[in-house]
């Protein structure tokens, strides 16, 4: 967790979690300048601190085998997930041009909601942290993606049916020149 403030972190420090403290600053963001923080300091209370500081608390878990085995299989699942479901969506942005639309206005409406709701101070205890913040962002992200890649998918089998409508064309007149060929070696021979 993260907190910003002047008070101890004490129901941090009861749970175990290890601390650590940064002024806050712009530059902390830059420089991560962290100082460990000892929880079993003396004077703990809401003004500990002499003036506002960045507060990060993690709790270590001790690993054990079922429980990594357990992670390692919802990652591989999410994983497959996101993998089958961005295929599947490519694809039908490729067919669908209302499809391709709908993609495109699910990636700004998430964009914009989520801009709205980090910037609002409505979800700033999710997005206290880094990785959260960038989580939030990916959605839409992935949203634009498969919507570039589906105007990349579009363009494709348009050259693949051009191609194919050439090499059609090419046949049938090399097969009509056989034919004419056939027919006027036939007209000399019944003369």
């Amino acid at each position: 967790t993260t907190s910003v403030g002047r008070a101890f972190p004490l129901q941090q420090c009861e749970s175990g979690m290890d601390c650590s403290v940064a002024e806050f600053e712009i530059q902390t963001f830059i420089s991560r300048n962290h100082r460990p923080f000892n929880c079993s300091s003396e004077g703990q209370g809401d003004l500990y601190f002499p003036e506002q500081v960045v507060v990060s608390c993690v709790s270590f878990i001790a690993p054990s085998m079922s429980s990594w085995l357990m992670h390692l299989a919802i990652a591989n699942s999410m994983s497959q997930l996101t993998l089958k479901s961005f295929g599947l969506l490519v694809w039908c942005c490729g067919q669908s041009v209302w499809f391709h639309r709908v993609m495109l206005a699910t990636a700004v409406i998430s964009l914009m909601i989520m801009c709205s709701l980090t910037f609002g101070g409505v979800m700033t205890k999710f997005n206290s942290s880094w990785s959260g913040f960038v989580i939030s962002f990916s959605f839409p992200l992935f949203f634009w993606i498969v919507w570039n890649c589906g105007n990349i998918l579009k363009s494709l089998w348009e050259q693949e049916n051009r191609q194919m409508q050439e090499n059609i064309e090419e046949k049938l007149a090399l097969a009509l020149q056989d034919l004419a060929r056939r027919s006027g070696d036939e007209s000399e021979i019944g003369r």
